[in-house]
């Protein structure tokens, strides 16, 4: 009797992992196509763009080493994004990488860091919530801390990029010095 509970558990376990594996496989195949897609639109705007507009977004994600310098843009999986603070690069950053892998940005709600940055409650601290000034990351229902200095908003930024398997050169910041 308890064999045959164990090779049903085993049963189970094995056609859930083989459902995780194929949603997996069709996630790959649609990013694959978006990434796609996405290089093929950067090429076309390129195209249009004069020459010596066209350069390469600088590489720098540190953080400016003088106080009050703020961004001018940023750059993420090689498209442009115009701003001027830390807080909407922090947001614009992870608005887009939940519109591209929705399901592992929810690996932010559980990531172990040792502050909470993201939570499901949108209510302040003030008010019972987790965060102290909350923010909406697109329409995920997840919002992120956004009263952080420059440093750690960047840092946050490539801590989630990480954690949906993206890297360091998959996002660029840009600042009137660089």
């Amino acid at each position: 009797m308890v064999r045959q509970e164990t090779e049903r558990a085993i049963r189970e376990e094995i056609a859930f992992l083989g459902k995780k594996r194929d949603t997996l496989i069709g996630r790959r195949r649609r990013l694959d196509g978006q990434i796609t897609s996405l290089a093929s639109q950067i090429k076309q705007l390129e195209a249009v763009l004069p020459q010596e507009q066209a350069t390469p977004p600088t590489e720098r994600t540190r953080a400016p080493r003088r106080p009050g310098l703020r961004p001018t843009g940023y750059t993420l999986l090689g498209t442009h994004y115009r701003t001027s603070t830390f807080k909407s690069v922090l947001v614009g950053v992870c608005t887009t990488l939940y519109e591209l892998t929705s399901t592992d940005f929810r690996k932010v709600l559980t990531d172990g860091l040792t502050r909470r940055y993201f939570s499901e409650d949108y209510r302040e601290r003030e008010n019972g919530g987790e965060l102290r000034k909350p923010e909406s990351i697109g329409n995920s229902g997840i919002y992120v801390e956004t009263n952080l200095n420059s440093g750690l908003a960047l840092h946050l930024c490539k801590t989630v990029m990480g954690l949906v398997g993206l890297d360091d050169g998959d996002f660029a910041i840009e600042t009137p010095e660089s």
